[in-house]
């Protein structure tokens, strides 16, 4: 997770700390072991089937733009 938070730091000028111990847990992921694997998909079916995968920095840069151009991304989904 922090080479991730790092790639997408690096898409913006100055950064603010990463807070690794928010009060508010933000993920609502279960703290008991019963969400190991939560995050860990195969992706093979898909990148056989064509799916592209870019570097994290280009996604936050693009990412940013965007912010910067006025759009408003979504609520999260919880």
């Amino acid at each position: 997770m922090t080479d991730l938070a790092n790639a997408w730091r690096s898409a913006v000028p100055t950064p603010p700390p990463v807070d690794w111990h928010p009060t508010e847990d933000r993920f609502h992921l279960p703290h008991n072991g019963t969400n190991d694997g939560t995050f860990q998909l195969d992706n093979t079916r898909a990148l056989t089937a064509g799916l592209r995968l870019r570097p994290p920095e280009e996604s936050a840069r693009d990412y940013v733009t965007w912010i910067r151009k006025g759009n408003t991304p979504p609520d999260p989904p919880h």
